[in-house]
């Protein structure tokens, strides 16, 4: 029968609240009394029932002396046989204490049978604790029994595997998918889990395995130090799973592509033979399942085709069963791997607007993944134009990264050189859109963008120059750069939406942090503010000041600079160089770490010339004026980029050594060596140099278009044909 609790040892002055039946064997192992098989049956004492068994063995063979051997051993069986027993009843009452719903009571019941559990019985109580604690985490985070439940985890698992019985696989797939439930990240206990996990892992059945592997990938994200400790079970985990692909259900497979994805085992090879197994299972999957899936191989980056098809298209006669955020990650994760269907976005646009309630950030990650993929589909356009007033309202829900990375995206969609060409002529539903805006649409398209853009642009702006110093240097650069093509095809310049504030603002941080910036931002600024200063939106020697810096920390890196990121760093200083000698195309360059010192030293000369006129004059205007400085450009130039082609302007093919080029512009010839200029009236006015073949050793010959003409002299003079 029952019994009233006895205060707890642990938590003294605590009662135990159960109202529950407590077994006899299971209240005697709580008090820690013993038991044999004699108890339930006599109701003698456990000593008592041992010493009256072993005088009557004694009477029985006509000796009083007792075995003690014997004795001992019986009494062993018998200490094994009542754990035994103890084990299955504790569980039955972490069960019952679970199914009251209160987490107190359970979490008492825990306390008062915590030295007796075994493994099975953990994982038992943290399965019930993770259903238990699923609305309230905090409150079981604080309880104070949680430290003693983790403890006896650490003490069992240690033990675990090495009296001769295995583990109980799922067992140890259930601890660690509670504890991934509730947060409970203990790296011992789960280093020692993982090495069981490994040496059983045959024996694992495919839902146990994935529970495993998902419960494992999660704790990864509480404590990093847990990738490191199951990184093995994963290596071995996936050549187990790729051999019995076809033992393992949807749901299975979705966990598995999750595990592995969250945990960065990425397994390209894995990830390609679940495609076909999870493509032929789909009728079966959930919307969130659907979701999942996607955004895994999105983590993964690996593309497969036929598999996206087929969950966008269920997706999409599906898509009223999504929620939200289910959507955006469907979204973002097919952009991450290019892949663009136009069923989808359709539906998720119309979701998004008629039937869920986006916030600003998730409408942000809409329309930065559908313009990412295909940024001027008819779908695109449409979803933006749906969309945009939203994010225009909500934009103070946005941080300043996503209002710099929307303004691009928009930009990328409605500021393209194409469709600024063609005023953005959109079909279908977007001009449909555009006729129902009225009179502030029809004037937004006139000058080239639609109202809803424009209003977005105008707000961005706005909320720019209200808080600059919320923006970082590339947040800045960024926004600045969709503003300015956003100027552009508007049909004005620059200075109409972008604000001079910012331009100066962009200015000084580049000054500021220019030995922290990115390549990706360094290459958008050495674009932009030449432009900027072109138009008067940022003052002329601040645009310098901020160039000069960039410049001159490139030169001080150029040594340290990795391979990979030199080639866009050389091609942006070379067309910077270019762009301010007045020399349009930019020379080619191999983008090698080598050349990229020369190219800044160019670059920084042509940043003290005077300011160049437009036009086929701008070259000869250059070289008439500044002759030292401007062979020094041309120098370091060629001296970078040793295969200088033609470039606009040069000499109609065929043409005499000497005659005056096609069309205005110079022609640099590759050579060894450099030449020197002569003073500027050493040579009369309209004359032209012609390099020719007499002209041995010359480092470059530059043919201008009259009347601007200039000698360059070898700096070994062999020959006297030239004019």
């Amino acid at each position: 029968g029952s019994s009233a609790p006895r205060p707890l040892a642990p938590r003294p002055g605590r009662q135990l609240p159960l109202s529950l039946a407590e077994p006899p064997e299971l209240r005697s192992a709580r008090l820690g009394l013993g038991l044999c098989r004699g108890e339930a049956r006599t109701g003698i004492p456990p000593a008592a029932g041992m010493t009256h068994a072993v005088e009557a063995h004694g009477e029985a063979h006509g000796g009083g002396r007792p075995a003690p051997r014997r004795v001992d051993r019986a009494q062993a069986r018998a200490r094994q046989a009542a754990r035994r027993r103890t084990f299955p009843l504790i569980n039955s009452q972490i069960i019952a204490a679970a199914e009251t719903g209160d987490l107190d009571l359970f979490m008492c019941t825990v306390e008062a049978y915590l030295a007796q559990m075994n493994l099975v019985n953990v994982s038992t109580t943290l399965h019930r604790l993770a259903r238990l604690a699923s609305t309230d985490a905090q409150a079981l985070h604080d309880h104070p029994v949680l430290a003693d439940l983790v403890d006896r985890l650490r003490a069992l698992s240690q033990q675990a595997g090495t009296g001769g019985a295995p583990p109980q696989c799922q067992a140890l797939s259930n601890i660690v998918w509670s504890m991934a439930t509730v947060q409970l990240a203990d790296e011992p206990s789960l280093r020692r889990i993982s090495e069981l996990s490994c040496s059983h892992l045959s024996e694992f059945k495919p839902f146990e395995l994935s529970s495993l592997l998902w419960g494992l990938a999660k704790l990864g994200e509480v404590d990093p130090s847990i990738q490191g400790c199951s990184e093995a079970l994963f290596r071995q985990a996936s050549q187990r799973v790729a051999d019995h692909i076809g033992q393992f259900s949807f749901r299975c497979l979705v966990m598995l592509s999750w595990a592995f994805a969250l945990s960065r085992q990425h397994d390209v090879a894995l990830f390609r033979n679940m495609a076909p197994h999870l493509s032929s299972l789909l009728h079966t999957a959930s919307s969130h399942e659907l979701s999942t899936v996607v955004l895994s191989y999105g983590l993964v980056g690996v593309r497969q085709d036929k598999l996206f098809s087929d969950v966008a298209q269920k997706a999409a006669s599906r898509i009223n069963d999504f929620k939200a955020q289910e959507l955006v990650d469907m979204l973002t994760s097919f952009a991450r791997n290019s892949f663009f269907h136009k069923g989808f976005l359709e539906g998720a646009t119309l979701s998004a607007t008629q039937r869920l309630e986006l916030s600003a950030p998730q409408l942000c990650a809409v329309l930065c993944a559908a313009s990412q993929a295909r940024p001027r589909h008819q779908a695109t356009l449409a979803a933006m134009l749906a969309l945009l007033p939203q994010c225009t309202t909500g934009l103070d829900e946005l941080s300043s990264d996503e209002i710099a990375s929307l303004a691009f995206c928009v930009a990328s969609s409605f500021c393209s050189p194409a469709h600024a060409a063609s005023g953005v002529a959109v079909a279908g539903a977007v001009a449909e859109q555009l006729a129902a805006g009225g009179e502030a649409a029809a004037a937004a398209a006139a000058v080239g963008l639609p109202a809803e853009v424009l209003s977005f642009f105008e707000a961005a702006a706005a909320s720019a120059a209200a808080a600059p110093a919320d923006f970082d240097l590339s947040a800045l650069a960024v926004l600045l750069a969709a503003l300015a093509a956003a100027s552009e095809t508007s049909g004005g310049c620059s200075a109409r939406l972008v604000p001079p504030g910012l331009c100066a603002e962009l200015a000084h941080e580049a000054v500021r942090r220019a030995q922290s910036v990115e390549v990706s931002t360094f290459c958008l600024l050495l674009r932009m503010l030449p432009a900027l200063r072109a138009d008067d939106v940022v003052d002329a020697g601040a645009a310098c000041d901020a160039l000069r810096a960039l410049l001159n920390e490139a030169l001080r890196g150029a040594d340290a600079l990795p391979a990979l990121q030199a080639p866009p760093i050389c091609r942006a200083v070379a067309a910077l160089a270019a762009r301010l000698s007045g020399l349009a195309p930019p020379p080619p360059t191999r983008g090698s770490p080598s050349e990229l010192p020369e190219l800044c030293r160019a670059a920084l000369l042509a940043l003290d010339l005077p300011p160049l006129p437009s036009g086929r004059e701008a070259r000869g205007e250059l070289l008439e004026h500044c002759p030292v400085g401007a062979t020094a450009l041309l120098a370091g130039l060629q001296r970078a980029t040793p295969l200088v082609g033609p470039l606009a302007g040069a000499p109609a093919a065929g043409a005499a050594p000497g005659a005056p080029p096609a069309g205005g512009g110079a022609e640099v010839v590759a050579g060894a060596q450099v030449g020197m200029p002569l003073a500027p009236g050493a040579v009369p006015k309209r004359s032209l140099v012609a390099g020719g073949g007499g002209l041995v050793g010359a480092g470059f010959r530059v043919v201008l278009p009259e009347p601007y003409a200039v000698g360059l002299v070898p700096s070994t003079v062999v020959t006297s044909h030239f004019s």
